[in-house]
């Protein structure tokens, strides 16, 4: 009886064990590479959010599990729109012949290319995005951030070199850091940013997702002021000329002072300046490059 139990046992397992094997587990890049799968997409977005519905068919004779990477972009037929980028991975798994949808959560990979609307399909080419986002997507994954509104920010300092200044959250209609920017920040191997830069909102009917029209710069001035005198802030251009005069403080007494800073930066063109306090007599007491 024993023993009869024992061969049933062992049936079961090799049986087991052959349906495991007859799974196969590979990556979205090694299954299209082998043509192990066809595959279509369609815009779809639901509550506001970039998804992107992806439909995939198995082409093989065996039950597949298929990953589909973060990271991944899937790129439109022309560079004129934007491709998506996968904020989430996602683990489809397919019987053989088997077609499915799911839904991928994705963000905008061109801050300079047309936005998409809903029904859009026009797809072209797939790949991994450059290795430091992906890595940065896969720790913001890990942390379970992806659902922070600066995750799209964080995507465009990858991929169209936006400052790791502009991954911004808001409290209080006041901007402030994240740790999005930390992640971004070493992934891009940058410092971590002393301001907050926000650009203004698209308009609906430029069919942008990125208006590239900054708005506003938050900081604070730290310095040490030896005695009384009149300070001055100001921001320059890479020329060094003062494009803007920000605040006048007459007769600050010495210190140890933290300046707040909250610049209107409306109708100035994209690019690097210096905001600086400075003393009466010119002298810089202190200064930071910023990128607007």
């Amino acid at each position: 009886m024993k023993n009869t139990i024992l061969i049933i046992g062992l049936l079961f397992l090799g049986l087991e064990t052959t349906a495991q094997k007859e799974i196969q587990r590979c990556n979205f890049e090694k299954a299209k590479k082998e043509k192990k799968i066809s595959f279509s997409g369609i815009v779809n977005h639901i509550r506001n959010h970039g998804y992107f519905q992806l439909t995939v068919k198995n082409t093989t004779k065996d039950s597949m599990a298929l990953h589909v990477e973060t990271g991944r972009v899937f790129y439109t037929a022309t560079n004129d729109y934007q491709p998506f980028v996968v904020l989430r991975s996602r683990e489809i798994f397919l019987a053989p012949g088997e077609e499915k949808s799911t839904l991928l959560n994705t963000a905008c990979g061109n801050a300079s290319a047309m936005s998409t609307s809903d029904g859009f399909h026009d797809l072209g080419k797939t790949e991994m995005a450059n290795a430091d986002l992906v890595a940065a997507l896969e720790e913001v994954e890990a942390k379970r951030l992806g659902n922070c509104p600066a995750i799209q920010q964080l995507v465009w300092a990858f991929t169209n070199d936006h400052s790791v200044a502009s991954i911004v959250t808001y409290d209080g209609g006041k901007m402030k850091a994240n740790e999005l920017q930390i992640i971004a920040a070493k992934h891009k191997r940058v410092p971590i940013p002393r301001y907050q830069v926000d650009y203004e909102e698209a308009q609906e009917n430029s069919g942008l997702a990125f208006s590239g029209k900054p708005n506003r710069v938050e900081s604070n001035l730290q310095f040490i002021l030896e005695n009384q005198e009149d300070v001055r802030v100001v921001l320059r251009d890479e020329q060094g000329e003062i494009v803007k005069f920000v605040e006048l403080i007459h007769g600050q007494k010495a210190g140890q002072l933290n300046l707040p800073v909250d610049l209107d930066v409306s109708g100035f063109s994209r690019g690097n300046y210096s905001l600086a306090a400075e003393s009466s007599t010119g002298k810089a007491l202190s200064q930071m490059t910023i990128q607007i």
